[in-house]
């Protein structure tokens, strides 16, 4: 067997195998402008993770790819050498649903396992752990603790210098829905109030961060 270490994508730092994105405008955060040979290369392993998550949960939410067969069918076409059928068959395998049943992609426990189950075949094993796959998960907003978010404002967040504190500060921030019973118990506030006020109140506070920043430097 392969040592998925010494795949493209390995190296590449683009553990799904993303296509080079040629537009600025369209390409994921920390993409090389430069291709390498079609595909992404990523500065970072969290960013070149991002990037496959943003990329699923975009295909689903703009381009209704709903289904595992919609997904894969797009991510790795038989024009391009692939086999969509025996792919599709194993990441529904993994998520214990049909190629052609409606999935949410969004939520963490669904996202972990697609996830795995695609860079798994694109690279030939699995060389990453759990952490660094959830530190890719959590910079595009998904953690255990989240809830599928318009995929609107998250992609803004994934691919603007701004967004990215705004990210960072959904990825922190989500853990606090673990304190909703915490919340409703003393203060009588339903935890769901709670929890979208302190959201609110933290991505104000880095957008205001950045935006300082930003005039110190101009």
């Amino acid at each position: 067997m392969a040592d998925p270490k010494a795949s493209r994508g390995y190296r590449n730092n683009n553990p799904t195998n993303l296509r080079y994105i040629a537009d600025p405008k369209r390409r994921w955060n920390g993409q090389d402008p430069v291709s390498a040979d079609g595909y992404g290369r990523y500065s970072s392993l969290a960013l070149g993770m991002r990037a496959g998550v943003g990329q699923l949960v975009v295909n689903q939410t703009r381009n209704g790819l709903d289904t595992v067969w919609k997904q894969i069918n797009s991510w790795a076409p038989q024009s391009d050498g692939n086999d969509p059928v025996a792919y599709s068959a194993r990441v529904a395998a993994a998520l214990g649903v049909g190629i052609h049943d409606k999935i949410d992609v969004r939520p963490y426990r669904v996202m972990k396992v697609m996830l795995r189950a695609i860079i798994e075949v694109e690279l030939g094993g699995m060389p990453y752990t759990q952490a660094e796959m959830d530190e890719g998960m959590a910079l595009y907003g998904i953690t255990e603790f989240s809830q599928p978010a318009p995929v609107r404002s998250i992609r803004q967040a994934a691919t603007t210098n701004s967004g990215t504190a705004v990210a960072k500060a959904v990825g922190t921030l989500a853990p606090l829905g673990a304190l909703a019973p915490v919340a409703t118990a003393v203060g009588g506030i339903p935890w769901q109030t709670m929890a979208v006020l302190v959201l609110a109140a933290g991505i104000g506070v880095a957008v205001w961060l950045w935006q300082q920043r930003k005039d110190k430097a101009a």
